[in-house]
């Protein structure tokens, strides 16, 4: 019974001291994980709308294309019906990217994490908690 409260003694000093070790490197470091943390949230969230503002072109490019073909092309003419399915397809990929990507650029949570990330570090943390 003595040696097992010997090793518990010895086992609760040694996290003591691995504590006091753990506390002294994240007080050094803190600051330089803080703002590592922080430019990450900014680049992933800046990559984010990155990808909507292409999504954007692209679903406008092909919303546009499908437009002009079918403005073209009579709807009763059975020559052109493959181009006019590939069209619809098209346009219909070309809406649902407008779609999308405009949820996107319009998700406030995007904007905070670029121009605020320590809100969207808390609101990670929250989240985590809750």
């Amino acid at each position: 019974m003595a040696d097992t409260d010997k090793v518990i003694l010895n086992v609760q000093e040694r996290l003591v001291e691995l504590s006091v070790k753990l506390e002294s490197l994240a007080v050094e470091n803190a600051p330089e994980a803080w703002n590592t943390a922080l430019t990450v949230v900014q680049i992933s969230y800046a990559q984010r709308l990155v990808l909507s503002f292409c999504g954007l072109a692209l679903g406008s490019i092909l919303a546009y294309a499908c437009w002009r073909f079918v403005k073209k092309v009579s709807l009763w003419d059975h020559d052109t019906v493959g181009y006019e399915i590939g069209a619809f397809i098209s346009g219909m990929v070309g809406g649902l990217m407008l779609i999308g990507s405009l949820i996107n650029v319009f998700t406030i949570w995007n904007w905070v994490g670029i121009f605020r990330p320590e809100l969207v570090i808390a609101k990670r943390i929250l989240d985590s908690i809750l």
